[in-house]
């Protein structure tokens, strides 16, 4: 569907997010560690997309350690974006298949559908945004989810009146 767009911050959707995550963390043996920036990073975005994201790209990094381990979930801002970085300390994407993992139905894991990053990508880009995914040495994989900031300045993103008209 399409996105429902309203002023979003990305620290409160972040803190909300893990608080109701710990349990299924704990249960999986997982860590989190939660980065948040000192700005609260806020952009005009679809807060239950942006949740869906962020849930689908955690839930990647759980199902990659099936044993336990760690999980960073950190917001950045800079001067035209709003930033998640979720960064785990799983096995890693093998670097010549990270040009891959956004096809549909392409999975490195026995069990995976194949659409997590996909639909992750078909949202950031609903939002004006991107996903970037690397190798993270010496283990595992960082994900960032990079969301157009809203300013107050003349590049100021349209409200949703502004875009209905």
């Amino acid at each position: 569907p399409r996105p429902k767009i309203q002023s979003c911050d990305l620290n409160t959707l972040v803190t909300d997010f893990i608080a109701m995550s710990r349990p299924e963390f704990k249960n999986k043996q997982i860590d989190i560690h939660l980065r948040l920036a000192t700005e609260s990073p806020l952009t005009q975005s679809d807060p239950g997309q942006v949740r869906q994201a962020l849930l689908n790209v955690v839930r990647n990094s759980m199902e990659a350690m099936p044993e336990g381990g760690n999980i960073i979930v950190e917001t950045t801002l800079e001067a035209s974006l709003c930033t998640i970085v979720i960064t785990d300390d799983g096995p890693g994407i093998p670097q010549e298949e990270i040009h891959r993992v956004f096809e549909p139905f392409y999975s490195t894991k026995s069990s995976g559908t194949g659409l997590g990053l996909s639909l992750t990508q078909q949202i950031l880009t609903d939002h004006g945004g991107s996903i970037q995914v690397e190798v993270h040495s010496p283990r595992g994989t960082r994900v960032s989810l990079l969301l157009p900031r809203l300013t107050d300045g003349p590049n100021e993103q349209k409200s949703t009146s502004e875009t209905a008209a």
